[in-house]
């Protein structure tokens, strides 16, 4: 049986008491893909950095982050885009913490 493994990683270092965000590590091969295709130019060259958002987007399956009016921000795996409105420094945060989560399951 395929093996799935999903995280609950504590997010208040950027986004406040009691914050999470949900993680799950089996993203298919097909995702990663259409992923890249989507981050491709027209040369063919890919830009890393929107083929990292893609696949974090696509891990992220559940969270309760807020804008800064307390308004919650809807899932990254439903709405990628979301991603855009965030902070750089929630973004870095993400970037460390979520693709850690891939690593790990990917025996890194």
């Amino acid at each position: 049986m395929r093996q799935s493994k999903t995280f609950v990683i504590d997010s208040s270092e950027v986004q406040g008491e009691g914050s999470f965000v949900k993680v799950t590590s089996n993203i298919k091969w097909k995702e990663v893909r259409t992923f890249q295709k989507m981050s491709t130019d027209e040369r063919g060259d890919v830009d890393n950095l929107m083929l990292g958002m893609r696949t974090i987007a696509g891990m992220i399956i559940d969270w309760n982050w807020t804008d800064e009016e307390g308004n919650p921000l809807p899932v990254p795996a439903k709405d990628p885009d979301i991603l855009d409105d965030l902070t750089q420094e929630e973004m870095t945060w993400l970037f460390e913490n979520v693709q850690d989560k891939l690593k790990v399951n990917l025996g890194n």
